[in-house]
């Protein structure tokens, strides 16, 4: 394939795809989750382990009483690569302002 097509097979890809990322992209972001809430940090946590098993991936919740939840989302390859993904599940704005 060339780089040209490529693209364009990308491209029709994430096309398809917008109005379902911009949807769930609403639907996280509308999760009030300020650092000093741990309600919604492991409510935000909870939304992206629910998203990630609806893809098959394996989820790891861990539990802080403190902080709130954090997750570890795992996607299974054929090869030998490996990448690494980290966010952080907390904002920096205070309830009632999402």
């Amino acid at each position: 394939m060339s780089r040209s097509s490529d693209a364009a097979s990308l491209s029709a890809y994430l096309e398809a795809r917008q109005a379902t990322y911009l949807e769930e992209l609403r639907q996280l972001c509308a999760i009030e989750c300020p650092t000093d809430s741990k309600a919604g940090v492991s409510e935000a946590a909870a939304w992206v382990r629910r998203w990630a098993e609806r893809r098959d991936w394996d989820t790891q919740v861990f539990s802080d009483d403190t902080a709130g939840d954090s997750v570890v989302v795992t996607v299974r390859g054929a090869g030998r690569l490996r990448a690494l993904l980290v966010a952080h599940l907390d904002t920096v704005y205070p309830v009632g302002v999402a």
